[in-house]
């Protein structure tokens, strides 16, 4: 009899949580600031990026389709979640590129993109290849590298630094 007292109470107790003043598991947050929300943009110090070039481009053809190998290094203290590769995904972290003149002027931001392949934590690389396309005319040009979040900012707009490559197009 004593034993069924016992394990009675004992049941009781761990049904009832023990204490007075456990929290109820199902109100402790535990929301990381660092980690954004699905479905929604990332805060504004996500968008902080190293870029690089994982072997050296300097010239190209005019109008030449090349695949790049881009270094991508997460330099914030935010978790980049990946919400897709295909384009037009809202809100994707995706690698992309922009031609200026010799001058630093913009001739296009339409080139090449490409969605992250993974969720890229804080202080994480990745290498990620995009396909670009050379101009169409001769010259000396600056390829641009910088990450996009779809939908709201290029990174460099957030103050995170670009990557520039000197490409001679002959």
């Amino acid at each position: 009899m004593r034993t069924i007292l016992i394990a009675t109470v004992t049941v009781a107790l761990l049904l009832s949580g023990c204490s007075q003043n456990a929290p109820d598991p199902r109100s402790v947050v535990t929301a990381d600031p660092n980690v954004p929300k699905p479905d929604s943009p990332l805060p504004d110090n996500a968008h902080r990026a190293e870029l690089n070039l994982s072997e050296p481009l300097t010239t190209l053809k005019p109008g030449e389709k090349k695949t790049i190998n881009v270094k991508v290094r997460n330099a914030s203290n935010v978790l980049w979640i990946v919400y897709g590769t295909g384009p037009g995904v809202k809100y994707r972290v995706a690698v992309g590129n922009s031609w200026l003149d010799s001058k630093g002027e913009l001739i296009t931001s339409m080139d090449g993109r490409i969605g992250l392949p993974a969720n890229l934590s804080p202080g994480q690389e990745v290498v990620v290849p995009l396909l670009i396309t050379g101009p169409q005319q001769r010259g000396d040009y600056i390829l641009e590298l910088d990450m996009v979040h779809e939908g709201v900012t290029w990174f460099k707009e957030k103050g995170s630094q670009v990557a520039r490559f000197n490409v001679k197009v002959d």
